[in-house]
């Protein structure tokens, strides 16, 4: 083998461990993407699926703080109406509305709420500026209880009590009625269910801006438009959003304007004046 042959053929050689690099690398590569594509629409899929089940939360939150609200905010109009029937002498038709369903209604929206929130913990995770969202719901929540408990017990007082069965014997009757409130009392009753419907209200409110939120964290990769906050009409109603700026502008809002946030500093002033 002449020297220009043994060249030839190390040059060959080469251009074969050369080749053969390129398509292990070439391979490896293509490999990577592969396993890159997957990762990335695995992500995707897992966000459709998170979006999917966060609004199932949030639409059940919605629809149970709606019942809730819209089951007594007619009730001035039926009472109204009772006691023109009462005053004209005229057959009166019974009151169908009931204090018990009323809070059954009430806390069936406070443990949607409660789940929503539980699931917000849970998926921190894909943004923690979402956490704003459980310091607004819980403000808005203390307001809705609040309104709640002072309701409830007037509703006690003019509402038709439904006897227990096993009771009926005993009471001699099937329901207890209640003496139609007059006019002033009927006004009064008017302004606590408006408290609480727009105390309800708010919580909605906070809860289309959850979902807003929703959207754009979990599909904007999926869609190259993104969904605009709310923009009420009135400059004081406050939105709830993630961008940082707005974030800080919302806690100090919650924390030191709010019911909610009164009572957590004075519950937490207790707290510490109650340590050894």
């Amino acid at each position: 083998m002449t020297k220009l042959d043994y060249v030839g053929h190390v040059i060959t050689l080469t251009g074969i461990v050369v080749g053969a690099l390129i398509i292990v690398w070439q391979m490896n590569r293509q490999h990577k993407g592969a396993l890159e594509l997957q990762r990335k629409n695995a992500k995707e899929a897992l966000k459709v699926e998170l979006h999917k089940s966060l609004v199932d939360y949030v639409d059940s939150a919605v629809d149970a703080q709606s019942d809730a609200a819209m089951y007594v905010y007619m009730l001035p109009s039926s009472l109204l109406a009772f006691q023109t029937q009462v005053e004209m002498g005229m057959d009166t038709s019974p009151i169908k509305e009931r204090s018990s369903i009323f809070s059954d209604k009430h806390f069936a929206g406070r443990n949607a709420i409660t789940k929503l929130i539980g699931a917000l913990e849970s998926y921190e995770i894909v943004n923690p500026g979402l956490r704003i969202f459980r310091t607004a719901l819980a403000s808005a929540e203390h307001d809705v209880n609040d309104s709640q408990r002072e309701l409830f017990f007037e509703l006690l007082k003019v509402l038709p009590i439904d006897v227990p069965h096993e009771r009926q014997n005993k009471i001699g009757a099937e329901v207890i009625w209640r003496s139609p409130p007059d006019r002033e009392k009927t006004v009064e009753l008017q302004r606590l269910i408006q408290t609480y419907f727009d105390c309800s209200l708010n919580v909605t409110t906070y809860l289309y801006d959850l979902k807003i939120e929703i959207q754009n964290t979990l599909l904007s990769g999926l869609f190259e438009t993104r969904t605009e906050p709310r923009k009420p009409l009135d400059p004081k109603c406050v939105v709830i959003t993630t961008e940082p700026q707005s974030v800080r502008e919302l806690e100090k809002y919650f924390d030191e304007q709010t019911s909610w946030g009164k009572s957590k500093r004075e519950l937490e002033t207790k707290l510490s004046r109650s340590e050894p």
